[in-house]
Order: C-alpha cells, then structure tokens, then sequence
C-alpha cells in the first residue's frame, strides 16, 4: 500500500488518499478510503467515467484495473462502516437524495455496505457485465 501511494504523489500532486462522503447502514453517513486514481478536483467534471477518461492518471488506471484502488476501504471495514460482501456504498447525492429512494431501494441500508458487490462480481474485463448463466 505504501507503494501504491508512493506511486500517486510521484506521478500528480496532491494526497494518495481519496475520501468521499458515501452512505452506509441505516442510511448513516460515513467517509470511505479509495487510493486517488484521478487528478485532483476531478469530481467537478461528472461522477461517470469513461475508458479515455483523461481526469484518469496512469497509475490510477493501473490501479483501477487491478482495483487496488480499493485497498484502503479495508479500513473502513476495521472501523466498522463496511463489511467484505454487501452492496457497495451508495454516493450521497447519486442516483438521487436517500429520501427519494422508494421502500425496496431502502434495502440495501439494512446491512453494512461491502468493499465487494454483485457488480464487482458480474464484471468483465471491458467493465460491462458478464450475461453467463450461474448454476
């Protein structure tokens, strides 16, 4: 890991850690870790990201790819906001305010949030998802 952020602050300025504020049980507010793989100030250009993405460093794609990125979550589950498997942690603003969520949406707040979900799971190599059948 301190590798990885070794890596970050050589290749652009500004901290290796990314900490966004993300919804959590209960719909609690809490601050998960990523290892920065955009410039800094990039969240100002839109939350989807694109393959040709050019807020996407080198070492943040490298990162993304092999989703170290997400290393530093393993703290967040230490703490006790996240858990290894569950959904992942929904953005406070997006897709739209908890309060708009309908009552089966709510669900996913009954259990802690996951450094690993069904997307991570389903996910091809290109970023879309895998159809296949599963027994």
């Amino acid at each position: 890991m301190a590798l990885i952020g070794l890596a970050i602050k050589i290749e652009s300025p500004g901290p290796a850690l990314f900490r966004q504020e993300r919804l959590g049980k209960d719909g609690q507010p809490f601050t998960m870790l990523k290892f920065r793989s955009m410039r800094v100030g990039a969240e100002a250009g839109g939350v989807y990201v694109t393959k040709t993405d050019s807020r996407v460093t080198r070492v943040g794609a490298f990162i993304r790819k092999l989703s170290l990125d997400e290393l530093p979550q393993l703290l967040n589950v230490w703490r006790g906001e996240m858990s290894i498997i569950g959904p992942r942690p929904t953005l406070t603003y997006h897709p739209w305010p908890l309060e708009e969520y309908s009552s089966e949406q709510k669900r996913r707040f009954e259990v802690r949030p996951g450094l690993s979900g069904w997307a991570q799971v389903t996910r091809t190599q290109d970023g879309g998802v895998d159809q296949t059948p599963r027994v």
